[in-house]
């Protein structure tokens, strides 16, 4: 029964319906981008609404903000991408707590930051100092984190 592998059959379906998906949402980015460019935000600009309910309406992967402390109490904010927050917190936190650090409520380590509009960036506000085996200790959890599928982005508050 050559070609009756029921695993072939639903990586098939599933690289399909994955096809389909990315399509629907390469469309709504576009024109969600089309909308913003018009000015204002979604409670003020129709358009913009209308794309975003339809983006999440197609259950289209959100921007999801997370905050933690690393070793050392650095504090640490985590920009990512994701379908499943649940699965993505889950991950972040196991990873964080085998580090010596936590993921955090909102806003416990993000007074630390300031966000950079411009360059979509959270800089520095409270820097802390550490020694060089924190540094390293601190580089090996961003390289785990990274690791995380849907993390695009990781600032720490560690002075230059």
């Amino acid at each position: 029964m050559a070609g009756h592998s029921k695993w072939n059959n639903i990586k098939n379906k599933k690289g399909a319906e994955d096809a389909k998906r990315a399509q629907i949402f390469t469309g709504l980015v576009k024109n969600i981008r089309i909308a913003a460019k018009k000015g204002g935000e979604v409670e003020s600009n129709p358009s913009l609404r209308l794309w975003v309910e339809k983006a999440k309406a197609a259950n289209m992967p959100q921007e999801i903000n997370y905050e933690g402390f690393g070793p050392n109490g650095v504090a640490l904010i985590i920009m990512t991408i994701t379908d499943n927050t649940n699965r993505t917190s889950a991950e972040l936190r196991a990873i964080l707590t085998r580090a010596g650090g936590s993921l955090a409520s909102p806003g416990s380590a993000g007074f630390m930051f300031k966000f950079n509009k411009e360059e979509q960036i959270y800089e520095t506000i409270i820097p802390i100092e550490v020694d060089e085996e924190t540094k390293e200790r601190l580089e090996e959890l961003k390289t785990d984190l990274s690791q995380v599928e849907g993390v695009e982005e990781i600032f720490m508050n560690v002075s230059k």
